[in-house]
Formats: structure tokens, sequence, C-alpha cells
């Protein structure tokens, strides 16, 4: 997951599902953080927070070198 925007529209699917893991790569904003937060307290076994990679920048777009 990407985008805060999506956690209304995925978190049943994503709960229902039979994922062994659910990398976040969310923003470093706070909405992205709260999303963050929801997602791990609702299944903290399946989350993994990639935000670590790109932690000096906003998001992950930002991150990713300009061609």
């Amino acid at each position: 997951m990407n985008f805060a925007s999506f956690y209304e529209r995925t978190k049943e699917l994503l709960k229902s599902g039979s994922y062994g893991k659910i990398s976040l790569y969310l923003g470093n904003e706070t909405t992205s953080q709260k999303v963050k937060a929801m997602l791990q307290a609702e299944l903290p076994s399946k989350m993994e927070d990639c935000s670590v990679i790109y932690k000096n920048h906003e998001d992950f777009n930002l991150f990713l070198p300009r061609i």
C-alpha cells in the first residue's frame, strides 16, 4: 500500500485475505503515519513498514531517482 487514501477501500480486503506479509510504502507525513499505526494495530504480524528505506524523503515517489 502506498497511499493513505487506500485505507478505507482496502482494510477489509487486507483483513480477510490470506496474505503472509503486507508491505507498506506510506509517506512520512502525519496522515500516512496514522494509517500505518492503525494497520499495524489491526494486523500486527502481517505489516512490514518499508518507509525506513526513504526516511529522509516525504514519500517513496520523491525518493526514486528522476530519469
